[in-house]
């Protein structure tokens, strides 16, 4: 088994992200996994105003946590739930995962 070095990057992303990110967010990754995050979190605020807070990010090594907000329309709410399945597979999976997660 491969050991990983996992890290809090919430201050990190608060530097860049802060408006995407609760109050008490919680960011816990691997170096791989937060360019992930970050590229998937400057989507997100592509999609426009939609209230999306990220309140939790964690790999739990096995398994995680991931937890967030949003008050977007039913069109940006299904764009934004794309995105979240598309951060979910990059994050978590080490195989491909095919069809959806829900």
């Amino acid at each position: 088994m491969c050991e990983r070095d996992l890290a809090d990057w919430t201050e990190n992303l608060r530097q860049t992200h802060r408006r995407l990110l609760s109050e008490d967010c919680c960011v816990i990754l691997d170096e791989k996994q937060i360019a992930i995050l970050k590229d998937i979190l400057s989507r997100i605020d592509d999609i426009g105003e939609i209230g999306f807070q990220l309140e939790k990010c964690v790999d739990h090594d096995p398994g995680h946590s991931l937890s967030w907000d949003n008050d977007g329309t039913p069109h940006q709410d299904q764009a934004l739930e794309l995105l979240i399945d598309e951060l979910v597979r990059g994050l978590f999976y080490k195989t491909p995962v095919t069809g959806p997660l829900s």
